[in-house]
Order: structure tokens, then C-alpha cells, then sequence
């Protein structure tokens, strides 16, 4: 996730024009009159936080959210007067490396007081995971005794797949596995980089239980981290399918599409077996193992995925998994393949961001695009900063709407803005009258 950089003065312009000219996609916000909430959303929403500010007004504003080290976001503050750069939550979750990048920027001195060493988990990017059946206390020993020279062993399903972010250093006991197989017992410390896509296409209304149950019964059978696994990829006509949301919301994972004649021409890169009632049926003759394939290699002139399990095949779905070259990084899942569209109907209560709710507050910072009466935009000019903003005048509920699911429809994350709550006199109901017979997610955070 990209930081945010925020300031209670006006005056610290000069410093967040220096550190955008070096980093041009951190988002900022100009608005110093809601600093608080703007702030105390960010937080919320967990996006790294640069703040121009006295620390003591930071500590006060964060406080009452403060509530566990390990999932709270990371927050660098800047003295300002530039002198130095200070990491004052999440040293190991990102705020140490952010304070000595942005302090090599503005020539000014680090302030890293964090109690232990720097450690290898310290530059991991939010996409890699601890293996989940390590619990928490086990982990903070284990953080402790770690360092640039502790012993590194890989161990990956596909020998095709390596990664330098943290080296291979070989050891007969080590103290980090870097893999993407489940190793349930081992003293080690497991990390299961984002590695694996996994391809899936179902029938059409598909049981969500079922498909779900199919899956997860062959990533245990062969043995698979499931967070190593970066992305679900399926053929575009399922985008909507309920039972594939439903198991990328199980697994954490977003879902990348690809239309039938992209599946086709993957099929015959990999020289895939075909399927000549599939391809009659839907225009290619894979899909799940096309998909998988597709999104696991670097682009389609360097096809350098590996197909680890073949296509399995249930009544209701079939499922494929792929190994990447090296891990996938965030700006690969979000280049390849197609989003799938949402809408997100924001209640804006009284107008105040102080008064947003928390999921109201999620919406907006996940949105692509803003859909709303200018005067309600207005209001929200913390959250506009990098965004597709469409204003409309007052009356034009309609077009409001239709403009919603037409920009879902590209494979944007839109939120349609209402005055008090969406669902009480406002736009859910017209919005969910015209996707009557749509199948576009449409939440509606109050």
C-alpha cells in the first residue's frame, strides 16, 4: 500500500513537494484543516503514514487507536524543520526502512529506536506472510534472534522459482524457511512468499461451499501454503461468479481475469491438452490452467510460469495451480489480467469526515473512482488525491448510477457518495433496482 503524507501546517509544503518529486505515487493531502481525522483515517485504513508534525501530536491522535504492534500500520513523523525523521510506530512492519528512505531524501538524520536488530523481516513486502500456524509469541522470540547473518534455506515447490529479497544462506538447521509449501513442524521460522496463482473456472451459479471445499481439499493434498498464494485467475465471463468471490475472501487474495481469446492464445504458449467442449462452450480451450499460467508469468513474451498441480476437476469447478518465476510483487497482480469491478454505495452521514464510518472510510481509501452530487464531493476532498473523480449536479440520481456500474463494468472499485445513510432515503435502492439482474459486488458501508 502506498503511503500517505500529511500535515496540521500549510507550511510544510516545501518538504512534501521535495519528498514527492523523488517518490511522484505516495498520495498526499492538502487539506491541514482535518489533519485529526484525516490522520486517524489513514490509520485506520492501515497506509503507511508520513506526517509533517510535532510528535506529541501524532502520539495524541493515534492513541486512542493503538492496539496491537502487529497489525498496526507504519508512521514515520518529520520534524518541521526537516532535521530528522523520526519511526514512531511499526518499526519492523516497514517505519524503519521508510524513515532512512525518506531521510536520505531530505539530508536529514534517522531516528530509529526500535529495541531489536534490523532483521531480514524488516524489508519484506506486505505480500509476503508469516506462515500462519506460527503463533505470535514463538514469532517475537524468533524476531529477536534474527539478523542479516542468519541462516536462509529455499524451498520451493517449482526449482524455477528463486528470489534475492532475502538470499538463500544455507544452513542444516536453519533459522528461516523461505517457501511456499506447508511445513507445519519447524522450529524455524516459515515465510511464504506470494509465489502461486491459482487458476479456477466453475459452472455457472456454482455452490460456494462446494467449490470451496474442492479447492482447499487439493492445495492440502499437495501440500500448499495457501498465503503463498498471490492471486485467483479465472476466465472473464466468471468474473462475478458468487463461489469464486467467496473463495478469494476466504484465502485474502484478489481475483484477475482474462477473456477467452487471451486463455487461447496462453493455451497454445504452454501447449496446454485442449478441451474442445469448453472451448465450444466458452471460447477457450482451458481455462484454469490458461489462467493460472497466464498471471504466474512475467509477461507474454517471457512465458516463465510452471503448472505445479494439473487441472483437478470437481462437478462443480476445476482447479490448476501455478508457480511464478520469482514471488509476485503488487504491481504485476494489479498490470496482468483484468480487475473485477465493485461498487461501493458511502453514506457520508452529516458531511464531517470526523462522522465517517469506519467501513466508510475503507470504501474511500479503496476506490478507484468517486461518483457523487459535487456539493457531497466536496466534503471528501481528503480521500480525492490520485482518484477518477465524476461530480454530477443535484437531480441527476440517475446518471450518478448508471455512470457507478458502467465504470465497475472497466474493472473499477467505484464508490457512488450519498448524504447521510446509503440505504435510508439515498441511492442503494436505485442502485440495486437497476443491478437487478447484474452480478456486480455492491456493499453498502453506512
Amino acid at each position: 500500500m502506498k503511503p500517505i503524507i500529511l500535515s496540521p501546517s500549510p507550511h510544510a509544503q516545501d518538504i512534501i513537494s521535495r519528498i514527492i518529486s523523488q517518490q511522484p505515487s505516495w498520495e498526499t493531502t492538502p487539506d491541514s484543516n482535518n489533519f485529526s481525522s484525516n490522520l486517524q483515517n489513514a490509520f485506520l485504513a492501515k497506509k503507511p503514514i508520513i506526517a509533517v508534525s510535532a510528535v506529541g501530536i501524532i502520539v495524541r491522535l493515534l492513541a486512542p487507536f493503538l492496539s496491537s504492534k502487529h497489525t498496526e500500520p507504519p508512521v514515520v513523523v518529520i520534524a518541521p524543520d526537516s532535521s530528522h525523521v523520526i519511526a514512531l510506530l511499526g518499526a519492523h512492519h516497514g517505519a524503519n526502512t521508510l524513515t532512512r528512505q525518506i531521510a536520505k531524501i531530505l539530508n536529514a538524520a534517522p531516528v530509529i529506536t526500535s529495541a531489536s536488530p534490523p532483521s531480514p523481516l524488516d524489508t519484506l513486502p506486505q505480500e509476503w506472510h508469516i506462515a500462519s500456524h506460527q503463533k505470535i509469541d514463538s514469532l517475537r522470540k524468533q524476531k529477536h534472534r534474527l539478523s542479516s547473518q542468519s541462516s536462509v534455506k529455499h524451498d520451493f515447490l517449482s526449482p524455477h522459482t528463486h528470489t534475492n529479497l532475502i538470499p538463500e544462506n544455507p544452513s542444516p538447521n536453519p533459522d528461516i524457511i523461505v517457501t511456499d509449501k506447508s511445513i507445519p513442524d519447524s522450529p524455524a521460522l516459515i515465510i511464504n512468499p506470494p509465489s502461486l496463482v491459482l487458476g479456477v473456472g466453475t459452472i455457472r451459479h456454482a455452490s460456494p461451499e462446494k467449490v470451496k471445499e474442492f479447492v482447499l481439499k487439493t492445495l492440502e493434498q499437495h501440500h500448499i501454503a495457501p498465503s503463498s498464494i498471490a492471486a485467483l485467475a479465472t476466465l472473464s465471463l466468471k468474473a462475478h461468479e458468487p463461489a469464486l468471490h467467496a473463495l478469494a475472501q476466504h484465502l485474502s487474495i484478489p481475483i484477475r481475469t482474462f477473456p477467452p481469446e487471451s486463455l487461447s492464445s496462453w493455451s497454445q504458449v504452454y501447449a496446454l491438452p485442449p478441451n474442445p467442449s469448453v472451448e465450444k462452450s466458452v471460447g477457450t480451450p482451458s481455462v484454469a490452467e490458461a489462467a493460472a499460467l497466464a498471471l504466474a508469468s512475467s509477461s507474454s513474451e517471457l512465458p516463465d510460469a510452471r503448472l505445479i498441480i494439473p487441472k483437478h476437476i470437481s462437478e462443480h469447478a476445476t482447479c490448476a495451480l501455478a508457480a511464478a518465476a520469482k514471488p509476485l510483487s503488487q504491481s504485476h497482480l494489479t498490470s496482468a489480467g483484468n480487475p473485477v469491478g465493485h461498487i461501493h454505495v458511502v453514506g457520508i452521514g452529516p458531511g464531517d469526515a470526523r462522522f465517517l464510518t469506519v467501513d466508510a472510510v475503507l470504501a474511500l481509501h479503496s476506490a478507484d473512482t468517486l461518483i457523487g452530487y459535487d456539493l457531497y464531493l466536496s466534503f471528501l476532498k481528503t480521500f480525492s488525491s490520485h482518484k477518477n473523480i465524476q461530480s454530477f449536479p443535484l437531480g441527476k440520481e440517475t446518471d450518478r448510477v448508471n455512470a457507478t456500474i458502467k465504470e465497475a463494468h472497466l474493472g473499477k472499485s467505484v464508490a457512488l457518495i450519498c448524504s447521510g445513510d446509503p440505504a435510508v432515503y439515498a441511492l442503494a435502492s436505485l442502485v440495486l433496482e437497476t443491478l437487478k439482474h447484474d452480478t456486480l459486488k455492491h456493499p453498502t458501508p453506512p
